[in-house]
């Protein structure tokens, strides 16, 4: 299944050619959840803090479907 995937806040460093919020395209097998995906792209789990799945928060465990967009944030802190 194809995948838009977008990481964000520094988290593009685990994935050559990428840039922060800036789409590209993963192949991930069937019945594959978000846990799957960021073993795929070597994001460690605790790096993600918040996944969105089309555009609402979806925990670890999501079964994702074809073309589905991704957003993968790290914890942010802030004052």
């Amino acid at each position: 299944m194809e995948l838009e995937v977008r990481l964000f806040a520094g988290l593009h460093r685990y994935v050559e050619g990428t840039k922060s919020g800036e789409p590209f395209t993963v192949h991930a097998g069937e019945n594959a959840t978000i846990t799957d995906l960021l073993k795929q792209l070597g994001i460690p789990e605790k790096a993600a803090f918040v996944t969105l799945v089309n555009g609402s928060a979806s925990p670890a465990s999501t079964v994702l479907k074809d073309r589905d967009r991704v957003g993968i944030f790290p914890p942010v802190g802030g004052g």
